[in-house]
């Protein structure tokens, strides 16, 4: 009985390592690189969004004098 438990026990743990799920993915450096500008070129454009909406809902207080009249 513990022959064939640990007979599974191996084939499982070789179906698992021989399939693929245990494979890292690998990249070189150029792709690294890209990867990282792109993922700054993204946050550097969400941040001028951010900053553009800030002021766009900038309305005005009521208590401000209507200086329009």
């Amino acid at each position: 009985m513990r022959t064939i438990t640990a007979l599974a026990f191996v084939v499982i743990i070789s179906l698992v390592l021989f399939s693929g799920c245990a494979q890292t993915n690998l990249e070189s450096s150029k792709d690294h690189t890209a990867r990282i500008k792109r993922n700054m070129q993204k946050d550097c454009r969400n941040i001028a969004e951010d900053w553009d909406r800030f002021w766009m809902a900038d309305t005005p207080s009521r208590t401000t004098p209507n200086v329009m009249d």
